[in-house]
């Protein structure tokens, strides 16, 4: 079972991971999938030290869940940054 407490947490969405969304986006979806009697997939990945620096997260979630490279990956911690220095 993964800890989360006191985790900056980015949710991402979107066919290549592209779309950041807020915790409440995700949890509506959630919410409305278990309703629905259905699964929502996603995937939880935890970063490397170098990508928490770069992305001031410790942890990403993708729904619905991915297959990235690492060049899908440097995107998607290039993205985060991006948004977290604005």
């Amino acid at each position: 079972m993964l800890d989360f407490t006191n985790k900056r947490i980015a949710i991402l969405e979107g066919t290549e991971g592209n779309i950041v969304v807020k915790k409440s986006t995700f949890f509506d979806q959630l919410k409305k999938a278990q309703k629905q009697n259905k699964k929502l997939y996603f995937q939880v990945l935890q970063l490397t030290d170098e990508e928490k620096v770069k992305s001031n997260v410790d942890v990403v979630f993708l729904f619905p869940a991915k297959l990235f490279t690492k060049r899908d990956r440097a995107k998607m911690i290039d993205k985060i940054r991006n948004l977290n220095q604005s």
